[in-house]
């Protein structure tokens, strides 16, 4: 089962819209929400910690297609 980690305070995280995306690909997915003390790369970039590896994005919207091609995988 994927595990996926999404901060909710990080200002370039849209951790809402994400989590919706990622259903979509994934309906199983654990999905745990909340600081991951990542505060740095939060506000200059999107990010999400995937299975333990975290996966830095551009955009929201590229962030969620590097976390399809993980699952996918």
């Amino acid at each position: 089962m994927n595990e996926i980690h999404l901060c909710d305070k990080c200002k370039k995280v849209n951790a809402h819209y994400i989590k919706e995306q990622v259903l979509r690909i994934d309906p199983n997915i654990k999905i745990k929400m909340g600081c991951v003390n990542m505060c740095g790369v939060g506000r200059m970039k999107p990010f999400a910690i995937l299975n333990k590896i975290p996966i830095i994005a551009e955009s929201n919207e590229e962030l969620v297609e590097l976390i399809r091609k993980k699952i996918k995988e």
